[in-house]
Parts: C-alpha cells; structure tokens; sequence
C-alpha cells in the first residue's frame, strides 16, 4: 500500500520563508532522494484559506511513502542524525499526517 504523509509546520525563529526555499532545495530535497522509502518528496508554501485568511502552518511538506515501517526506519537510521538534527533547526510547531487512500 502507497501512503502520504504530510508535515505542517511552522518556520522556527528568526527563519524566513525564503531561506527555507533555499535550503530545502539545496539540502532538503537530496537528503529525501537518498532515502529509500520515500517515492516523491514535495514542499509547499502556504498562502492563503479560502477564505482569504492566513493559514495555522507556513509549510506543508507532502511524501509518497512505499512502506510506513521502512520509512520510520530511514528516517531514524543513525545517517539520518546530522539531517534530522538540522531539519529541527528549521521548523516549529510541526505535525505530521500519515494518510492512506480511500477512493
């Protein structure tokens, strides 16, 4: 079964929207095509509810993950550390989402 997770999260302070941009495309994204599990790794920026009002999370990162249990694994793998460590540095007030497909 192919899932989605989704992470919605807040830049930690003092960053900006659009360093993040530029580290995600610079050290984010290659850290996510070495591991494994992940299919596809996209990053948004939010910027607006329908209602025109501004939303609770800055970022929503989308995942298509192969298998949950190797995912968590990759993700936790001892050469993951130095990554995980600086992600923290970037976000705050996160939640992940996982999702599997109804229809």
């Amino acid at each position: 079964m192919i899932y989605k997770a989704y992470f919605l999260f807040n830049l930690a302070s003092g960053k900006t929207v659009e360093e993040y941009e530029k580290w995600s495309i610079e050290v984010n994204h290659p850290a996510a095509g070495r591991v494994e599990s992940i299919q596809e790794f996209h990053d948004y920026k939010t910027v607006a509810t329908l209602d025109g009002s501004m939303p609770a999370y800055q970022i929503i990162e989308e995942i298509l993950i192969s298998d949950v249990e190797k995912y968590k694994k990759d993700i936790t793998a001892p050469e993951m550390a130095g990554f995980s460590e600086e992600w923290g540095s970037w976000v705050s007030d996160w939640i992940c989402i996982l999702t599997e497909r109804v229809a």
